[in-house]
């Protein structure tokens, strides 16, 4: 499934002023198109620098909703409403220069509501870069850090929720994730080894600056430990599950980043035009293996883009998902790489 960044209402400030109103048909790559063959209905409302950017559905249910301080490149400010499938909420809070701020609410895929308070960057950066010596940390034994990990686990999967900017790309993350704990059973810092994704970073931080380890702590100490979190899967008639077992390629994470890089064709155009960038491509794993619906869930350039199209239909029959043991059609979106060397 397809997430783009929308606002949430138009605020009656910016209607009570001179603005303009610019309209886009898209398709499902989130290209202008034509009506008859568009699947959204996209608005954007300029007044002087600030841009209110809402998608409707072809049947005019929102979709998505964000307000922006600059459009090239996208800034997001002010207020945000994501969401799982038109009409139906995952997420609604602010921006502020581009990054989480305040309180957000989440809702569930039944509506039940978590609210969150998000700080600013540079409150959470002093978990990410503390002044200490880690030389000192020490490391538990395997039966303690067994222990550890169960209740840092246990507390991420009761609080975690995955950023909305995060979700429009993925519905899973694999977070791999090094912390450390004072003589208290708090944080004392934090690193995200795997992925520099600033949401993420920051979710970490508010989710593990609560968390207390209640098992008693004679010297701070370090350990490191993988947390993967899978979002609820929604086809499109609204139907919703979690699955037992995301779909995998046949060789696992290691052979998908292997298939890729002796896949891709860095297209010669997009080269010397100096073009790069990283671009995602969504794709449904049928309950048979078979990829099918392949597309861009975010973009870079369009010779990039086809290039990553063609690397997902190029590639062989998954190992499906599962939910209570059987296959199941799933959704699932990976990134590839363009750089230049």
């Amino acid at each position: 499934m397809k997430q783009i960044l929308i606002v949430l209402l138009l605020l009656s400030t910016l209607k009570s002023y001179s603005q303009d109103t610019i309209w886009h048909y898209i398709n499902d790559d989130f290209i202008s198109t034509h009506k008859d063959s568009a699947s959204y209905l996209r608005e954007v409302i300029v007044h002087k620098s600030h841009y209110a950017m809402t998608y409707y559905n072809m049947k005019g249910i929102i979709s998505n909703y964000c307000e922006f301080k600059s459009m090239d490149p996208f800034i997001l400010d002010g207020s945000a409403e994501h969401y799982y499938l038109p009409g139906m909420k995952y997420a609604t809070g602010n921006y502020k220069d581009g990054k989480l701020h305040g309180v957000w609410l989440y809702y569930n895929t039944v509506g039940q509501i978590d609210t969150v308070t998000y700080q600013a960057f540079e409150v959470y950066n002093t978990m990410l870069n503390p002044q200490i010596n880690r030389k000192k940390l020490k490391q538990l034994s395997i039966e303690k850090e067994q222990q550890f990990k169960g209740s840092v686990y246990q507390h991420l999967k009761r609080n975690f929720h995955l950023p909305s900017r995060t979700r429009s790309t993925s519905q899973t993350s694999s977070l791999l994730i090094k912390m450390a704990i004072d003589t208290n059973g708090h944080l004392l810092f934090l690193e995200l080894l795997n992925s520099q994704d600033e949401d993420l970073q920051i979710e970490l931080c508010r989710v593990l600056s609560h968390y207390q380890y209640e098992n008693a702590v004679k010297k701070p100490f370090v350990s490191t430990l993988e947390y993967n979190h899978i979002e609820p899967y929604l086809s499109k008639d609204g139907s919703t599950f979690i699955a037992d077992k995301m779909p995998e390629f046949p060789e696992g994470e290691r052979g998908l980043r292997s298939y890729i890089a002796h896949t891709v064709m860095y297209p010669i155009e997009a080269q010397k035009k100096r073009i790069s960038g990283r671009v995602y491509v969504s794709f449904l794993v049928k309950k048979n293996g078979k990829i099918e619906d392949v597309k861009i869930a975010k973009g870079v350039h369009y010779l990039l883009e086809a290039e990553a199209i063609r690397v997902v239909r190029a590639m062989p029959n998954w190992i499906p998902g599962t939910k209570n043991g059987e296959a199941v059609d799933i959704s699932y979106t990976i990134p590839i790489n363009f750089e230049l060397r």
